[in-house]
């Protein structure tokens, strides 16, 4: 089963909405942006990554992993999952072909898009 990993700093403040949204799926979760790289070498079977772009006090940005993700795992799917104010640059992302898509936090509930999303990337 391919797992899905949610690397967002603030993940415990939407961690009930993302398992009953994601129930049956294999999930990992990582607040700190600069083990997201290791985590993904740790565990192949990591096939989706739902990437915040904004990390709060940390050293890596959301923008900086998806290069580093792109360059050392090049078949995980990126799904920008953040905040609305965010979107712009979600969408400049998507359309640069560097995502396969994004939603936004408080969407994700009533965007029906998200699990298709999420569906496909897996």
């Amino acid at each position: 089963m391919t797992t899905i990993l949610i690397a967002d700093d603030f993940y415990a403040d939407c961690l009930p909405t993302l398992e009953a949204l994601l129930a049956g799926r294999s999930l990992a979760f990582e607040e700190n942006s600069n083990r997201v790289l290791q985590r993904l070498r740790d565990n192949p079977d990591i096939g989706v990554v739902l990437l915040d772009l904004s990390f709060d006090g940390q050293q890596l940005q959301g923008e900086q992993l998806i290069e580093l993700i792109r360059a050392s795992h090049p078949d995980v799917s990126i799904i920008i999952f953040s905040e609305a104010s965010l979107a712009p640059l979600a969408l400049e992302l998507f359309e640069a072909g560097k995502i396969c898509g994004y939603v936004t936090k408080p969407d994700m509930t009533t965007n029906p898009r998200f699990l298709s999303k999420v569906d496909e990337a897996v």
